[in-house]
């Protein structure tokens, strides 16, 4: 219920209703679950602008949440003081938001007293002079500014937002200069990935705010260029120029980023700029609505169907062969026409291609965890506090059983000693499983090996990673979203994969998104075995994906289902199927039988 009020279209919140109705009529007996529901319905009523309905809710949950949590007890109030300000009941509103503000005081470590005091804010100033005072000497003397950078960004950026704002119109300069910056560099470690529907519209709306009052602060006092170009080296948010006059503002999932170099394969580096793009997926942002002609256009310049992509920080989370060349045909992937594959940098890449590997023999890390999908087996504190929840993987042995058919030379495991070993030592490894990325914390990325992530003996870290030396002339890290991770300022994404290449690995096959476990194992299945037939990896990949892709219904040809999968590092054949062993045979056998006639003819 809960998520689909995040979602917020009126259809979900229906549901959401209903599902919240459903769990108290399941446990008719538990008084804080029923209140616990009547919050949620409380908050939809707001939603729907039912508000006396609203109200009614929300005042049986906070009488009830008064003696016994007051974190709902908190949230109860607020709510109630957003009812109130929709009614114009100004005074009624301080009273609950200040009442909301004490329980939520209670804990030192509650994410919530921002989100009050904005509210206690955004009331005015004038209605309450001291509620700025109030909010400096919490957010600065109480020293919040790391603890919401780390935990409600969202909330820190809006707050000194309204800071900047503030001593803006009382032309007070410096600190409306130190608010401004702070608020800056906040938006910058905001992730949209990890925020809901309503979220999302809300950092558009604080990041609109926010450029407003920089180009209003550089009229005023500075240089407006200086802006227009600090915005620019960010590269997550761009302001766009019109005859001088910076007026128009681009949201961050329209941002027209302006460099994605092509290079051809197996030929002399040649670089083609693509300007302007348009990406199809449900999980890939868009980046700018244009004409998909011009992508045609600019890979039509490519005189080689092996297309080798080193793209900039800002692009590396984009799966290329996602993308429609023509705009009118959901089905015209770039991947149907083009050998896809990526590289960290040009000079990386030869150097994997030169680089000798003796390692022998295959493993296959296969962790085993509980089959009942309703029980997890691990939880993680990942991004912002938010908890991960991994479950069990139904189709992961199927991947294993496919793969060990193919190569029945393979041995499989899931012990992390194993795995060790298996890096330093094994030809070809591959990962079937669970990874978890902390995009704040990228050192504690890990692959998981079993059910209790705290201990250190069932997980592999990226700091651990950088430790090892990989003897491996192929990584498959089949687990989702192992290609991404934090974007470090001129080393670019920390990412599992990048731990891979980093410990010496010659080649990777990453996931830039989450990843479904059974689109996978068909995937895997194919993509070893046409290595097995001799092609390259960034063949096989591809062949892999078209397979999939034809023998799908259409409603799971989504990118979602295929277009995470990507492949990196040295592109050559990993087997020489049987028959060019035969080949070179028989060339063996005409070589000796020739030199043989030749010296008889010449002995006779």
């Amino acid at each position: 219920a809960e998520m689909l009020t995040n979602e917020g279209s009126n259809s979900n919140l229906e549901e959401a209703i209903y599902y919240h109705k459903e769990s108290m009529r399941l446990l008719p007996s538990n008084e804080y679950l029923k209140h616990v529901n009547y919050y949620g319905l409380g908050r939809i009523a707001i939603y729907q602008s039912r508000l006396n309905t609203a109200k009614n809710y929300l005042s049986k949950a906070a009488h009830y949440f008064k003696t016994v949590n007051n974190h709902m007890h908190g949230l109860s109030h607020r709510l109630l003081g957003d009812v109130d300000k929709a009614k114009g009941k100004i005074s009624e509103t301080i009273q609950h938001y200040y009442e909301s503000l004490s329980s939520f005081k209670k804990d030192e470590s509650s994410v919530e007293i921002c989100d009050t005091y904005l509210r206690l804010a955004n009331l005015g100033e004038s209605r309450n002079p001291t509620i700025t005072d109030s909010i400096e000497h919490w957010m600065i003397k109480e020293d919040k500014l790391k603890f919401y950078s780390d935990n409600n960004p969202l909330c820190l950026l809006k707050i000194t937002t309204f800071l900047g704002g503030h001593y803006y119109e009382k032309n007070d300069e410096v600190n409306a200069r130190k608010y401004l910056n702070i608020a800056f560099e906040t938006l910058h470690k905001i992730s949209p990935i990890y925020l809901s529907s309503r979220s999302k519209i809300e950092l558009k709306t604080e990041q609109k705010k926010l450029f407003e009052l920089l180009i209003d602060l550089e009229r005023r006092y500075g240089n407006i260029k200086d802006i227009f170009l600090a915005i620019d080296r960010n590269n997550s948010s761009l302001l766009k120029a019109d005859n001088s006059i910076l007026n128009s503002t681009f949201a961050i999932d329209e941002i027209d980023n302006p460099i994605v170099q092509y290079y051809q394969s197996q030929e002399s580096i040649n670089q083609s700029t693509l300007v302007n793009k348009e990406i199809y997926s449900t999980f890939i942002s868009k980046i700018n609505e244009v004409d998909n002609n011009q992508l045609s256009q600019k890979l039509q310049k490519i005189n080689h169907e092996s297309v080798t992509i080193i793209p900039d920080a800002n692009t590396a989370k984009i799966s290329f062969g996602a993308l429609l060349q023509d705009s009118t045909d959901e089905t015209s992937f770039l991947e149907r026409d083009y050998t896809i594959s990526y590289q960290l940098s040009a000079t990386l890449m030869q150097a994997l291609e030169d680089k000798k590997v003796d390692s022998e023999g295959i493993s296959i890390i296969a962790p085993q965890f509980d089959e009942d999908p309703d029980n997890l087996y691990a939880s993680v504190q990942g991004y912002r506090g938010d908890s991960v929840n991994l479950y069990h993987l139904p189709y992961a042995r199927e991947e294993v059983d496919h793969i060990s058919s193919t190569l029945p030379q393979a041995e499989i495991n899931h012990d992390k000693e194993y795995l060790i070993d298996a890096i330093e030592n094994k030809r070809i490894l591959h990962f079937a499983g669970h990874a978890v990325t902390i995009p704040d914390d990228s050192d504690n990325s890990f692959l998981a090996l079993g059910s209790d992530i705290d201990d250190p003996n069932q997980k592999l870290t990226l700091r651990e990673l950088y430790d090892l030396e990989s003897n491996n002339e192929m990584v498959v890290l089949s687990a989702c979203s192992t290609a991404k991770g934090e974007i470090a300022e001129g080393e670019g994404v920390l990412s599992l994969a990048r731990g891979f290449f980093h410990a010496g690995a010659k080649s990777v096959v990453s996931t830039l998104e989450p990843i479904n476990d059974q689109s996978s194992a068909i995937i895997m299945d194919e993509f070893y075995k046409q290595l097995k037939k001799g092609k390259r990896k960034d063949v096989a990949l591809q062949q892999a994906k078209l397979h999939y892709l034809d023998s799908v219904d259409p409603e799971y040809q989504d990118p979602k289902y295929w277009a995470a999968f990507i492949v990196m590092g040295d592109m050559s054949p990993i087997f020489t199927p049987w028959w060019q062993y035969l080949l070179y045979g028989i060339g063996v056998m005409i070589i000796f039988l020739g030199a043989y006639f030749a010296y008889r003819k010449v002995v006779l």
